[in-house]
């Protein structure tokens, strides 16, 4: 995911991660062993110009002035790696369009200066 590579981002999450979110992101080269679930704080919301969110409907808080796009997916809690590749990849699919509409152009992936956030 070469997007990682280059956009500064927060990222939260309600629940904690699975050996299945494990390894859908190892297969990709993404290692999220040492993440844990965080809360959105002011902080975060203040440094992003877009916020995603994923169904935390009125939990998440809003801050005037930014986007705010709802991405409405299954969840992934209970799933096989099976199915959990799928959704892995439609928000990688949804992470390159929007970067697109932003106006960052990636990188070519092969180029060894960028690391994964």
């Amino acid at each position: 995911m070469v997007v990682a590579q280059q956009v500064p981002q927060h990222t939260s999450a309600r629940r904690l991660r699975a050996d299945v979110d494990v390894a859908v992101m190892a297969e990709k080269g993404i290692d999220i062993t040492s993440e844990q679930p965080k809360r959105w704080t002011s902080d975060m919301l203040e440094a992003v110009d877009v916020v995603v969110t994923m169904g935390c409907g009125d939990t998440c808080p809003i801050l005037p002035g930014r986007r705010y796009e709802e991405w409405v997916l299954p969840d992934p809690a209970g799933l096989t790696v099976d199915d959990v590749r799928p959704i892995r990849d439609e928000i990688e699919r949804r992470v390159h369009h929007l970067v697109g509409q932003l106006g960052v152009v990636p990188r070519d992936e092969g180029d060894a200066s960028t690391a994964h956030a």
